[in-house]
């Protein structure tokens, strides 16, 4: 299922979501009905303001391929989510102290992939020998 925390960049998680709050309210979900809610706001005037809104409707996806457009979203998010665990273990090995060891960073990134929701939801990574 889609969430505003897939989203890449915060704006399109917050329009996202108001969205899903104008549909539960039984309300229109359109840029008019959502530009009550963003006139003022400051995080969408690098994209042109209100009228970002309706550039987004423009490009807006036909109903028949909404779920594609979903799993794409949401698998872009995971892709987020293992790229930064990557660069945190790539971190830690390439600054080693002497109280964690190379099996240390494994067992970390284990219990990192088992904690994350998103990454967890990928699966059971295939053991390479």
């Amino acid at each position: 299922m889609l969430r505003a925390s897939h989203f890449g960049q915060a704006v399109h998680a917050r329009i996202y979501a108001a969205l899903g709050i104008l549909i539960e309210r039984g309300e229109a979900a359109n840029p008019v009905t959502l530009a009550r809610y963003f006139e003022a706001d400051q995080a969408l005037a690098p994209f042109g303001g209100a009228g970002y809104l309706m550039q987004l409707a423009n490009c807006t996806i036909t109903v028949s391929n909404a779920l594609d457009y979903a799993r794409a979203i949401v698998d872009v998010s995971h892709r987020r989510e293992l790229m930064a665990a990557a660069q945190e273990l790539i971190e830690a090995s390439a600054h080693p102290t002497a109280e964690t060891s190379a099996a240390d960073n494994i067992v970390w990134l284990r219990d990192r992939i088992d904690r994350s929701p998103r990454i967890h939801l990928l699966g059971t990574p295939t053991r390479i020998s």
